[in-house]
């Protein structure tokens, strides 16, 4: 038997064990009235995208206070790192916020001092587009996921690949993200499975397939969200296919237990969060403009948001998981009081489609990437 069909067997058997979980649909609930919304001017927009990148413009480092919903009517951008060049497909801070990562179109991962704007490395080998990238809580460490079917560790000291993990049941890597104990690597792959790593080794722990997908049920995994607990004992996925819906799933990883569903299956997840302390998941669907926030436990519906005129691309939670930012190719960027669901403010970018968004580990920046190829760096304005 060849190593792909073993691996289709054991896939087969695990999704067979999980297709008999019942669903249950998300109950709708009212949305919250809306207070009058800050309003950020917009940033001029690109309209051409040279092959190189330019120099960053950078001012000095901001030290305010941290982005919170009183404050959003002061948020500006302070380090414009790139204006125009490749989408920015996925962003992320280092675990000392020393460093913002930038995965991009072109295949290429740039890591910024998000002190002063300066290019600090530049990551070859992926051969297409950077779909995710995350830090290990070491620091030491990035992993990336890409469209060329490969996860790689990189060193961020020196630039250069420690690891790359090549999976047929993978194939394009939609997401990548490390447990908080540093202990695990998670890659959600086009075929409808999340695999668990060993991040020290890149062996792989466990595979965890999506029930209900395959390629008889319209296609493959088209986006994908993961999270894992603080505790790291347990890892919240989310997946997403066009016109074939998708399912919120919780999983322990210890003890090969059945996991919970959330949501679903009518649910196709383009993208979750999950606050800090593990109790609230944000939720957006694929291709919708609406975002939920459901109890991370039960899976139950707490708030539903409006606002946003076209699809979300990406949400982030504020490190102290009061607020909550959403990026939408209406051009916006919103923002949302997580204690009730209601509008804190909406930061107007012009004629841009923002693509990724990431809080720094201490609140005071929020880095933004756009199709477009721009990369900024905001934070709250000195009065």
């Amino acid at each position: 038997m060849s190593a792909l069909l073993r691996t289709w067997v054991v896939a087969s058997i695990l999704l067979a064990a999980c297709s008999s979980a019942t669903a249950s649909p998300p109950a709708a609930t009212p949305a919250p009235a809306s207070p009058p919304l800050p309003t950020i001017a917009p940033t001029a927009s690109p309209t051409s995208l040279p092959t190189a990148l330019p120099s960053p413009t950078a001012t000095p480092a901001p030290h305010g206070q941290p982005i919170t919903a009183d404050l959003l009517d002061r948020l500006s951008p302070s380090i414009d790192l790139v204006q125009h060049g490749p989408a920015v497909l996925t962003v992320g801070f280092a675990p000392d916020g020393l460093l913002v990562g930038a995965g991009s179109s072109d295949g290429a991962i740039r890591l910024w001092d998000s002190q002063s704007g300066r290019l600090a490395q530049t990551l070859l080998g992926h051969t297409a587009g950077v779909q995710s990238i995350a830090f290990a809580p070491t620091g030491n460490t990035l992993a990336s996921g890409s469209d060329d079917a490969s996860v790689r560790v990189w060193s961020i000291n020196d630039g250069k690949p420690l690891e790359t993990v090549n999976s047929k049941l993978l194939a394009r890597v939609l997401r990548v993200t490390y447990s908080p104990d540093g202990q695990l690597l998670a890659a959600g792959g086009q075929m409808c499975a999340v695999v668990l790593l060993q991040s020290r080794n890149g062996i792989l722990r466990r595979t965890l397939p999506q029930p209900k997908c395959g390629s008889e049920s319209l296609g493959w995994i088209e986006s994908w969200g993961i999270a894992f607990t603080p505790d790291s004992q347990q890892v919240i996925t989310g997946s997403g296919r066009m016109l074939a819906g998708g399912s919120l799933w919780r999983w322990t990883i210890e003890g090969f237990d059945r996991p919970t569903i959330l949501a679903g299956y009518g649910l196709p997840v383009r993208d979750l969060a999950l606050t800090p302390d593990g109790k609230t998941l944000a939720v957006t669907a694929l291709g919708g403009e609406l975002i939920w926030l459901r109890d991370a436990k039960t899976g139950a519906l707490l708030h539903e948001m409006a606002g946003h005129i076209f699809r979300v691309n990406d949400l982030a939670f504020s490190p102290d998981g009061q607020l909550l930012a959403s990026a939408s190719r209406d051009g916006t960027i919103r923002f949302w009081r997580v204690a009730d669901g209601s509008s804190a403010g909406v930061l107007q970018l012009g004629r841009v489609d923002p693509l990724s968004l990431a809080f720094s580990p201490d609140g005071r920046q929020l880095a933004i990437g756009t199709r477009q190829g721009g990369l900024a760096l905001w934070s709250v304005a000195e009065p």
